[in-house]
């Protein structure tokens, strides 16, 4: 089995079409029930088991859950220290990003403020400094971190589109004058929900990821993409613009949908081979012998666990709500590493 993991096998700079992958010789590749798995996808390319953790930097104002009295760094040190758990657990990537995923898990409205990103495009130092320390330590366990910069709700504290364009300037060369390597680009998470700038609507946002990938530095750039909304297929500019593939599994209630959605995405024609990765799917049924985990992985697609405290659920649920919990220790949670390390 190959997969697109370890951070000193991510080299710059790279071909359009040429990924390093690296060899997982005790890894294999489950058929789904009822899917078929095609011969071009038995070897399981590309794949990375991924979970979202979006929570790993937040200094959110104006929200009930306020965070005071140093804890950001608190919830940092928790995801920190249980890392190295989830990394022997067959974790292989996760999803952070600059600004701050709704701590509710899905939200009407986001009255907060949770941003890396200044108004003018800059960077915030407390928040890279939290981000570079994650980095860092998923560098040394060997794990891939999927960054994001914009994030609905949150787009609209930047000024405007010259703001947005400075701000993706200066986070991919954070990156690159950080030689962090192991750091994939998301320019913005589910842009067709975007209302402010539209070169982060889906008409435009292949525009932000070509700029993405022209910065440099030293001859070196980021592999970039881009996300939608659930079940939404991305455009032939994204997909032909775009390193590798994002898409969310979310309101994809039958695994054979997952599977119908990787297929359509391969017959569009500007897509070539590219790795191709579910960064968010709340769906779960773990413990069936089909759910969109296996239909993804069955058809060559990576899938990523998003998980969040529903109403009435416990402090251990989720680690999309903060305060989060980082620990391994709810049944969604245990479920969702029991399976990647199954298949591992």
């Amino acid at each position: 089995m190959f997969q697109l993991v370890y951070s000193q096998k991510l080299l710059f700079p790279l071909k359009e079409t040429k990924y390093a992958l690296t060899e997982r010789k005790h890894s294999r590749v489950k058929p789904g029930e009822d899917i078929p798995l095609k011969d071009s996808c038995q070897t399981a390319e590309w794949q990375m088991p991924f979970s979202m953790m979006k929570q790993t930097l937040p200094d959110i104002s104006g929200y009930i859950l306020i965070l005071k009295n140093g804890m950001p760094n608190v919830i940092q040190t928790n995801l920190l220290n249980n890392f190295l758990f989830t990394e022997k657990k067959g974790l292989l990537a996760i999803g952070v990003n600059l600004q701050g995923g709704s701590p509710q898990g899905y939200s009407k409205g986001q009255p907060w403020c949770n941003t890396a990103i200044t108004p003018d495009g800059g960077l915030k130092p407390i928040y890279m400094d939290r981000m570079g320390k994650i980095i860092e330590k998923a560098d040394e366990l060997g794990m891939v971190v999927i960054m994001g910069i914009y994030y609905l709700g949150q787009e609209k504290y930047i000024n405007d589109e010259a703001a947005v364009k400075k701000g993706i300037k200066n986070t991919v060369e954070w990156v690159l004058k950080n030689n962090y390597t192991n750091v994939l680009l998301e320019i913005n998470n589910e842009c067709d929900f975007y209302h402010k700038h539209s070169i982060l609507k889906p008409a435009r946002v292949h525009e932000a990821i070509l700029y993405a990938k022209s910065i440099q530095v030293n001859g070196k750039r980021l592999l970039v993409s881009t996300s939608n909304g659930g079940g939404k297929c991305p455009t032939p500019e994204m997909i032909k613009a775009a390193d590798f593939i994002l898409l969310h599994g979310n309101g994809l209630n039958d695994p054979k949908r997952i599977v119908n959605l990787v297929e359509k995405v391969r017959s569009i024609d500007t897509y070539t081979s590219k790795p191709i990765i579910f960064n968010e799917d709340d769906h779960y049924d773990f413990e069936k012998p089909m759910n969109n985990f296996v239909a993804a992985t069955s058809v060559g697609a990576s899938w990523g666990f998003f998980d969040y405290r529903r109403s009435g659920e416990d402090f251990n649920e989720g680690f999309q709500c903060v305060p989060v919990d980082w620990k391994i220790n709810s049944d969604r949670k245990k479920g969702f590493f029991n399976i990647i390390d199954e298949w591992e």
